[in-house]
């Protein structure tokens, strides 16, 4: 499908907030809860795989916020930072498997 004139968000709210009116679509969830490293990720990564998939959009825009939720909650060295750094990087490499060329 050849990609529409859209510009496609996902991840924390707050940006819908702040640029709502540019974006044609929209996936905000909350992110007031520091300690949950997770929920925000995760629904805000499969939002962006499957837009990627749909192929319906100019420009996407996701923002998962595990790793600075865990930098506020824990110490630098701290395994939770570590795993959700790993975290992110998989989606990442999700991301440039998805992409066409």
């Amino acid at each position: 499908m050849q990609p529409q004139s859209k510009i496609v968000f996902a991840g924390d709210y707050i940006w819908v907030g702040m640029f709502g009116k540019f974006f044609d679509r929209t996936y905000p969830y909350p992110s007031f809860n520091v300690r949950d490293l997770d929920s925000l990720d995760v629904a805000a990564a499969r939002d962006i795989l499957r837009e990627i998939e749909q192929d319906d959009f100019k420009l996407l825009i996701g923002h998962v916020i595990g790793v600075d939720h865990a930098g506020h909650t824990f110490s630098a060295r701290h395994s939770e930072i570590e795993r959700k750094l790993n975290d992110t990087e998989s989606l990442i490499k999700s991301i440039i498997e998805k992409m066409n060329e």
